[in-house]
């Protein structure tokens, strides 16, 4: 479970950065959760684009 909460924390930090920061968080969680269940990693690579390299670290 932490693994998960890790990866999707890096991912809302990912994506919101150039998106208002913190700000954009309800248009980050409404967008990963329209997604559903599928791992982590695909919907970061629908989420952040082909160019992410998926780092979690």
């Amino acid at each position: 479970y932490t693994m998960g909460k890790l990866m999707i924390r890096k991912l809302r930090d990912d994506w919101t950065a150039s998106r208002g920061g913190r700000n954009a968080w309800k248009q980050f969680h409404d967008a990963f959760l329209q997604y559903g269940g599928p791992p982590i990693p695909l919907v970061r690579r629908a989420m952040m684009g082909s160019g992410d390299n998926g780092s979690l670290f």
